[in-house]
């Protein structure tokens, strides 16, 4: 009978360790993972460094949930020697008329992340179920709970398992974070008392130095840093040093090779990659890259252009493969002991290859000084380009309408038309958000007239006003405006919502001669003393609105087909003249009126 018992139990305790695990694969060697200090341990207590891939969320089907799939996933650990990957399942979907509306992740994603999950157990791999959320909510709490008590009740008996609480909390504080972790983490080891738990940490999971002293209750837990090669650096690092010197293991359950917009404007860093690949490594650091996607952007593993019929099934050869894709797939062989097989790509984001890139135009819009400069109105730029700017408060413009000139690096440049009123030398203000200076050269026309540093604000999101950033002599009269930028590194700059110039006793004049302000297929306008003359070549009415510099309308004419010229001459100084067909604008410009 004791034989028996002792048979029983062993077979209990067998299964419900996944004896099943093939052999050499990870979960086989390493076994029940737990975490020791700042380090996870496998059976035998030895450091263990997960290094993997994160799948694209959920919500997006052609660019997520496609690939979660057993044949992507075998791929992955055949050719990519993928030992972890990561499920970002969505806590939320997005609603077009109420915003983010918060659920227990619909029964969809749910079997998705399933699919994922029994093909990982199958093949030996680890798991990080990510819940991936970026704020709270009415109802977000609860439905956490629910996805984690019941995938911690399905699969908690598995050494496969690690739990993400929270991917990237933006606007919580670490104590509301902790707060909330330590009411999740009960609802997990109530069905899986030995499997690692995850928490995210303030501000995209950035801030993990505010972590110190005020950990989440429990065992075998960990803390998550986010990052992007080419915006975050050592502050990032030095945040989780903190950590790691009070003993917290951290783990980065998501990074990538490019910008934090995951490479929107094509470019990646191999070199910077490497040094916080080299960082990782020094301290055992696991990891999953963002992402297994064929999205437009430089951080998907994947070509836009693969085909759909291929890409969403895995067997993908180096022509389907983005270089950052290839970068990575190399690294996480090379990791275990293979040869890549590939040629390992450069950087796309040396200061030679964006010198040697076209540059492209923008609006153009007549930019007039003394006044505030919209900096993502530039005429032609290299590298740089037009992003958000939410975090603004200097700007009464709504959150959704502020823009900025952003992804500023090395050898990036952008150049304004711009009118200057008298020839005076003009202080320079700014509205920026960055964590690294920038060095700038401007010039007038192709002519220095002088260098300056743009200091750092350190914030990578929030902007703030920065006073007396330089002093610029600058010629009256129509002229192109260029700031060229520059460091010595391929990490980014901060980013500019606003210049403003100001001299004293000077103020905004407009041309005194006719300015030309657009000449298209269908429509041209020109200004001039006050008239706006417009030529309406569409077969249907336009309409032209006059708003103060605020965005108030001020007045609304309705053109018919044919040639027309305004009367203007009603208000005085700077507004906002938009030709609209409908909803649609058609141009817009900012010209400077006077009774």
């Amino acid at each position: 009978m004791r034989k028996i018992k002792i048979l029983l139990l062993l077979v209990v305790s067998l299964a419900s360790f996944g004896i099943a695990q093939p052999a050499g694969s990870p979960v086989a060697k390493y076994g029940q993972l737990k975490v020791s200090g700042n380090k996870i341990k496998d059976k035998n207590n030895n450091d263990v460094q997960l290094r993997g891939m994160s799948f694209f969320w959920g919500n997006s089907k052609f660019y997520g949930y496609m690939f979660w799939n057993k044949d992507v996933l075998n791929w992955l650990i055949n050719d990519w020697a993928v030992d972890v990957i990561r499920i970002p399942l969505p806590a939320y979907d997005k609603d077009v008329n109420t915003g983010f509306y918060w659920q227990n992740s619909s029964a969809a994603h749910r079997r998705n992340a399933e699919v994922l999950i029994d093909a990982a157990i199958e093949q030996g791999v680890y798991v990080v179920l990510d819940w991936h959320a970026h704020h709270q909510g009415r109802g977000a709490k609860d439905s956490a709970k629910a996805v984690f008590r019941d995938f911690s009740k399905k699969y908690g008996s598995k050494p496969n398992m690690i739990y993400e609480l929270y991917n990237e909390p933006i606007n919580d504080s670490w104590s509301q974070i902790r707060s909330y972790a330590n009411e999740i983490v009960p609802v997990i080891r109530a069905n899986d008392a030995n499997n690692i738990i995850l928490v995210g940490t303030p501000f995209y999971s950035q801030n993990l130095n505010q972590v110190v002293g005020n950990t989440v209750n429990g065992t075998n837990i960990g803390y998550v840093l986010h990052f992007y090669a080419m915006e975050h650096g050592g502050n990032l690092q030095g945040n989780a040093q903190a950590l790691l010197n009070a003993n917290q293991m951290v783990f980065v359950t998501e990074w990538g090779t490019t910008m934090a917009d995951g490479g929107e404007n094509g470019q990646w860093s191999a070199s910077q990659s490497d040094v916080w690949l080299n960082w990782m490594d020094q301290r055992k650091i696991s990891w999953c890259n963002w992402s297994v996607t064929y999205k437009d952007e430089a951080s998907a593993i994947l070509k836009h252009t693969t085909s759909e019929d291929k890409v969403h099934f895995g067997g993908w050869d180096e022509s389907d493969l983005t270089p950052s894709g290839k970068f990575i797939r190399c690294k996480l062989r090379q990791a275990a002991g293979k040869n890549c097989n590939f040629d390992t790509p450069k950087s796309s984001s040396s200061a030679e290859e964006v010198s040697s890139s076209s540059a492209e135009p923008g609006t153009g819009e007549l930019q007039i000084i003394p006044g505030k400069l919209e900096p993502e109105q530039y005429a032609m730029a290299l590298g740089a380009r037009v992003g958000g700017a939410g975090r603004d408060d200097s700007d009464p413009l709504p959150e959704a309408d502020r823009k900025a000139l952003s992804f500023i690096t090395n050898g990036t440049w952008a150049e304004y038309n711009v009118f200057i009123s008298e020839t005076a030398s003009y202080d320079t203000a700014m509205s920026i958000a960055g964590i690294r200076d920038a060095n700038v050269k401007a010039s007038i026309d192709g002519s220095a007239i002088g260098t300056f540093t743009i200091k750092n604000n350190g914030k990578s999101a929030i902007f703030d006003q920065i006073q007396n950033v330089a002093k610029l002599n600058l010629p009256k009269g129509h002229h192109t405006l260029r700031f060229d930028f520059s460091r010595d590194d391929v990490l980014s700059m901060p980013s500019i919502s606003w210049m403003e110039f100001t001299s004293p006793g000077v103020v905004p004049k407009e041309p005194t001669f006719v300015r030309q302000i657009a000449v298209k297929a269908n429509h041209s306008w020109m200004f001039s003393h006050g008239n706006l003359a417009i030529n309406n070549n569409y077969k249907h009415n336009l309409d032209v609105i006059v708003s103060n510099i605020m965005g108030a309308q001020l007045a609304k004419f309705q053109l018919s087909p044919g040639n027309h010229k305004l009367d203007l001459s009603a208000w005085s100084g700077l507004h906002i003249v938009s030709l609209k067909h409908g909803a649609k604008t058609i141009a817009t410009s900012k010209i400077v009126l006077a009774k």
